[in-house]
């Protein structure tokens, strides 16, 4: 599992460096929504944390923490509308990895 440098966080995530420890070590929290990178490196998208997958193909690469589905939703418009006006897309990936993605 690994985390994007500059983890985007929800108001309601307490402590990141806890709820990051917690999912490194699979200890669901019924509140956390998690946006990752899709198995394709593609997109986006919005996960409860009971459903990452323990031994995934590729590592999961998490990008932001939320503490409701609500929040998740907002956050990721944040890094949409982010990414717009500093690149004129709203191609998250490409604004969040310019350079590539390294495994």
């Amino acid at each position: 599992m690994r985390f994007y440098r500059k983890l985007y966080v929800s108001a309601g995530v307490a402590d990141p460096a806890l709820t990051k420890w917690r999912l490194r070590h699979h200890s669901v929290r019924l509140s956390l929504y998690v946006l990752r990178l899709t198995e394709d490196r593609g997109s986006v998208e919005i996960l409860h944390n009971l459903f990452l997958e323990r031994r995934p193909e590729k590592p999961v690469y998490i990008i932001g923490l939320a503490a409701s589905k609500t929040d998740a939703v907002r956050l990721y418009a944040d890094i949409v509308k982010e990414a717009l006006e500093h690149t004129g897309s709203p191609d998250v990936v490409r604004y969040l990895f310019p350079h590539g993605i390294r495994e």
